[in-house]
Formats: C-alpha cells, sequence, structure tokens
C-alpha cells in the first residue's frame, strides 16, 4: 500500500515537472576519446611488446583507425586499436584475415552484424576498464538484509503516529539510508554505464551468437550461447517494478538503486568470465565487419604474403591516407636502404605509406598494395622529432633520445622494421653526417633499416650495406623511385627564386660543386664505422 501511494504521487509530480522542463533528447551515437578507445588495450596489456608512441603518431595510425572505424561501436574501436599497436603474434592477424574472408561472402550476415553494431554504438564509453578489473568485487554479507532498512523507516512513521520516539526509529533508519548511499554512491556511478554495456552486449550476443557460430568456454554450442546472454541480459537489465518518474524517490526511500547494484554484482560475478569473452568476440567480429566495409570502399589491396626471407617487396603501394595517392614499387634486399630525393620530393610521404602498410599487414592480414612480400617484423620509426620546451630539450637533444631508443630496442627487443627520416639535422652538417653514418650502420647490423636524408655524403659512406635510392620527377607530375643517389636537387633553385641576388646566386652554385666534388668520391679507406652483432 506505501508503495502504490508513493508511486502514484511521485508519478504525477514528475509528469508535471516535465511539462514545464522537458528533457532533451540524448545523441544518437556518442564520440569517443582516445583515451577511451586505448582503454581495453591498456589493462589487457601486462607488460606485453606494443608499438611506441613515437612511432604511432608519426606513422599517423591514430587517424588511420579513425578512418576505418567510424561506423561501429566502441567495441570494436577497441579491438582495431589493440591490433594496431600490439606487437601480436601473426597467428592473430590469420585469424582476423579468416574471418574477414568469410564475412565477405556472407552478405546477410553482415546485415546482422550491422543491427547488432547499432546497438553497441550506443553505449556511451569505455566499459573495459572496469569490466576487466576486479573493482566492485565484494558485496558485503549484509546485502539481503538491505530490505529491512526501509521497512525501519515505516516502522518508525508508524510509531511517530503513536509515540514521540517514533521521531528517533525514523532518524536511526534514515541515517542508515544516508550512510548507505554515501559509501556505495562511487561505486554505483561507476558501474551505472557498465549495466548498460552489458546488456548491448548480451543483446548483440543473442542476435549473433548462431549466425556468426560463436563459442564461449562453458558452453557447448552458440545455441547454449545465446541462452546464456538472453539470461544474464535479464538478470543485469532485471529493476524493481518501480516507474521511471520515482526512480529518484525510490532510491532514497526504498534503496532501489543499493539493492539493484547488489543484485547486478552478484549476478555479474556469477558470469564474469562469460561477459568478458563476450566482449573481445563481439569486438573481433564488429571489427571484421568495419574492415569488410572499408575494404568495399577503396580501389585495391592485396593480402600480404609473409616470409621467412628479410626483404621487402611492395607493387604499387599506396598510402592509405591520401586522396590521390601516387603508387609506389619497392624491392628492399640490402640490410638497408638510403633515399634521397628533392625537397617536398615523396620521401617522407613513401616513408610512411611503408610504414603504415607494414602496420596495416601485420594487424589485419592486408595492404594497399597490387602485390606485397615481406618478413612479419614490427615497425619503428623516427620522422619528427620536437624540441621540449618545458623539459628543457634542444631538437638535436631529442633526436638524440629517440636514436638511443631505437638502437636500445633493437639490440634488446627483437627484430624490426626501422624508419629514419632526416636524422640528426639539429647540428651542424658535418657531425650531423658523421653521427648518422655511424647510427645507421649499426642499427643496420641488427635489423632491417629504411632511411631518407638530404645528405647525399650518407649514400658514399653507407654503399656497403645500403641500397642507394632517390626520388626523380616523372612524368605528369609524379615522382618515381629508382636506384642511385640524387644527382638534380631543388634546393639552391628554391633559393634563387627568393632573388638573393645574381652574385650571391652564382656563389652558392660555385661552393654546391666543389662539394658535390669532394662528397662523391670521399677516401674511405681509413673509415671505420661500428661493428654490432
Amino acid at each position: 500500500m506505501f508503495s502504490f501511494i508513493f508511486n502514484f504521487a511521485a508519478s504525477k509530480s514528475a509528469k508535471i515537472s516535465r511539462s514545464f522542463f522537458p528533457e532533451k533528447e540524448p545523441a544518437a551515437f556518442p564520440e569517443y576519446t582516445f583515451e577511451q578507445i586505448a582503454a581495453f588495450h591498456q589493462i589487457t596489456l601486462h607488460n606485453a611488446r606494443q608499438m611506441d608512441d613515437a612511432t604511432w603518431r608519426d606513422l599517423q595510425v591514430d587517424a588511420y583507425l579513425r578512418k576505418i572505424s567510424a561506423s561501429v561501436s566502441i567495441f570494436a574501436r577497441q579491438t582495431l586499436y589493440k591490433l594496431l599497436r600490439s606487437h601480436q603474434q601473426a597467428s592473430a592477424s590469420l585469424s582476423l584475415q579468416k574471418r574477414i574472408r568469410e564475412l565477405q561472402l556472407r552478405p546477410d550476415v553482415l546485415e546482422q552484424i550491422a543491427a547488432a553494431s547499432a546497438v553497441l554504438r550506443r553505449v556511451p564509453g569505455d566499459a573495459s576498464s572496469l569490466l576487466f578489473s576486479e573493482q566492485g568485487s565484494d558485496t558485503p554479507y549484509w546485502a539481503k538484509a538491505v530490505f529491512l532498512i526501509p521497512l525501519g523507516l515505516l516502522l518508525g512513521f508508524f510509531l511517530f503516529t503513536q509515540t514521540v520516539f517514533g521521531l528517533a526509529v525514523m532518524a536511526l533508519f534514515f541515517s542508515l539510508i544516508l550512510a548507505l548511499q554515501s559509501r556505495f554512491n562511487r561505486e554505483m556511478v561507476l558501474w551505472r554505464s557498465q549495466w548498460g554495456a552489458v546488456c548491448a552486449l548480451m543483446n548483440a550476443l543473442q542476435r549473433l551468437a548462431q549466425p556468426c557460430q560463436i563459442h564461449i568456454a562453458g558452453c557447448e554450442n552458440s545455441a547454449d550461447v545465446e541462452r546464456l546472454a538472453r539470461l544474464i541480459h535479464k538478470q543485469i537489465s532485471a529493476k524493481p517494478s518501480i516507474s521511471i518518474e520515482t526512480e529518484a524517490y525510490g532510491n532514497w526511500f526504498l534503496l532501489t538503486n543499493i539493492k539493484h547494484h547488489f543484485k547486478a554484482m552478484q549476478n555479474y560475478r556469477l558470469h564474469r568470465e562469460f561477459i568478458r569473452a563476450s566482449f573481445v568476440q563481439l569486438g573481433e567480429i564488429e571489427a571484421a565487419y568495419a574492415l569488410v566495409l572499408h575494404l568495399q570502399s577503396v580501389p585495391y589491396t592485396t593480402w600480404m604474403e609473409w616470409q621467412q626471407a628479410e626483404t621487402f617487396h611492395f607493387d604499387g603501394v599506396v598510402h592509405p591516407l591520401l586522396e590521390n595517392p601516387q603508387a609506389i614499387s619497392v624491392n628492399l634486399t640490402a640490410p638497408g636502404m638510403l633515399i634521397t630525393g628533392q625537397n617536398a620530393g615523396g620521401k617522407s610521404t613513401f616513408m610512411r605509406t611503408l610504414g603504415l602498410n607494414m602496420i596495416v599487414a601485420r594487424a589485419f592480414g592486408f595492404c594497399y598494395a597490387k602485390q606485397a612480400r615481406a618478413p612479419y617484423l614490427p615497425v619503428y620509426a623516427n620522422m619528427q622529432n620536437q624540441d621540449d620546451l618545458q623539459g628543457g630539450e634542444s631538437y638535436y637533444i631529442a633526436e638524440l633520445r629517440r636514436a638511443k631508443e631505437l638502437l636500445n630496442s633493437a639490440q634488446n627487443s627483437g627484430r624490426g622494421l626501422y624508419l629514419i627520416d632526416e636524422i640528426f639535422r639539429g647540428t651542424n652538417h658535418i657531425e650531423s653526417v658523421a653521427a648518422a653514418s655511424s647510427f645507421l650502420h649499426a642499427l643496420s647490423k641488427l635489423a632491417p633499416v629504411v632511411a631518407a636524408s638530404h645528405n647525399i655524403e650518407l649514400a658514399v659512406i653507407l654503399k656497403e650495406r645500403f641500397q642507394a635510392m632517390r626520388f626523380q620527377h616523372g612524368t605528369a607530375n609524379k615522382y618515381q623511385l629508382e636506384e642511385g643517389i640524387l644527382e638534380l636537387s631543388n634546393g639552391l633553385c628554391l633559393f634563387e627564386r627568393e632573388d638573393f641576388g645574381e652574385e650571391v646566386n652564382q656563389g652558392a652554385v660555385n661552393a654546391l660543386g666543389f662539394l658535390q666534388q669532394h662528397c662523391r668520391h670521399p677516401d674511405l679507406s681509413k673509415l671505420v664505422l661500428p661493428t654490432l652483432t
């Protein structure tokens, strides 16, 4: 009777309030921050190897992730991030590749995944930080007795009509309500969105368990997975029979939020491993769905042919983030490759193209080329160092620190493909060439290296270990990669455009001729470079 009167009165007052203060409709699909997308990878990393921050930034992997995941939920985005960021085993890439190929042949299943993805897209934020941690895991032993507190409050109200002693009873039980709400409020706020995420996962799992043949430990088949998902959805989403209008009053006087939280936590702990496995599998399925949609939107891709030999062959490789990318072919067979070219001649773009394609191939199995063969190696890049004004670190010191990180990585973490663009620009020309030649020579002893530089002397000094390649201006305003050292630079052409005067321009040309003659024919017999094993 008390509950009925309470619900009726609160319902009427809430309707009157909404007539004056209507609620805004929530956004259909939320946007996610980088931290939210990275959370699942970080909490499940367990000290495993991963791509470093500089490589992720230099090769624009974050922009690529945004491009391929715009139409899917945070679960798929977190999975795609983890695949791109992790230095995973080749088996993981092969498993995803198999799923992608299967989905490409099943348009009916793609439609069902699209419907499930629409449900998952409404999850407002990261759920992995709590679902894969142990926070909020202990329910107090007295949880089953919480229902007695509202009864005690009602008893106090009844006694108050008979005696003043009832006021003390009411105060006691109301103090208990305040204490409980204060004690568990933060935990309930943290987990409130998680219950919505779990319900969305279970909803999607019911839709996809059988079409996608999902198997989870503890279930005999996909039909059992579907039935358990339905049960968990019912248990987690079940709330006391109290209307939305009276929810706030019910939380304070009937402790409905406390009781629901304890019950939901109990059911969550009972099915925790199943829920976590559902998170992983649905994320992988939706990630594969996103990649199928992406593959349908690009002109061409190819499945990478992995090989043991540490040689790299790409035929017609392009950068996936450029609107009208130029296709480049490359064949790296030496321990290293040194690329020279004019200013704005495509060197840095090519290196980003090569690096991003290797990362995508390791993660998803395909790359943006007509044909590709390479060893299954992680990528390390040094493309754009910056001054650290707050830390008091100059540009050259930042270069040195990053170079040491790369050398340590090659020595301690195993082999990888190293992409080095214009290293040691922060000091004078002579010392820059000296430091770069020694560093690149040492690094090429440990792992394959592709480097780009304006310093053509490096190609001569490092000719024993580095293929000399150059970007030349071809037809139709295109650049082509070919063997050799840059002969016609455009630095002085740009210099002359600024009109320093004929005498100054001619002096620069004379000095260039002298330096080129000296640099192209040095005596290397007395030059000793480091040998690392």
